[in-house]
């Protein structure tokens, strides 16, 4: 009887040898997707944290205040100022130049910003444009 040695392990004909080789491999492939997919699911979490903010960042709900004629927009969540104008249109300027790619979202049920910065009206989220949200309506 011939006896195949590979490594100190002893196989007696290439047959076993080669389904040796062949569960091992398929056993080390298991292993690794398995790994790869506990890796994958500690950083969906990860990235799913990062996109949400990057919304709080770029998204707004805006306070008004009006002292004498001046204007004054802060961030309803944090209290940072926004901008301040005689006029919306004004204020629309500045948070334009200051805040190219952000949304404001005024408790008149308007909002303004990227990408037309006009003010507009909504009754609820499902009205909002497509292009704000990146859904087809």
């Amino acid at each position: 009887m011939n006896l195949i040695k590979i490594n100190n392990f002893m196989f007696e004909s290439p047959l076993i040898l080669l389904l040796w080789a062949a569960a091992t491999y398929v056993v080390a492939n298991l292993v690794l997707g398995i790994i790869a997919g506990l890796s994958e699911a500690k950083t969906v979490p990860v990235i799913r944290q990062k996109i949400q903010d990057k919304l709080n960042e770029i998204i707004h709900r805006v306070k008004e205040e009006k002292h004498g004629d001046v204007i004054y927009w802060f961030d309803s969540d944090d209290g940072e100022f926004l901008a301040q104008g005689l006029t919306q249109d004004d204020i629309i300027t500045a948070l334009k130049e200051r805040f190219p790619d952000h949304i404001f979202f005024l408790p008149t049920d308007h909002y303004v910003g990227f990408p037309a910065w006009t003010l507009t009206a909504f009754e609820s989220v499902d009205e909002i444009p497509s292009v704000l949200t990146n859904k087809s309506q």
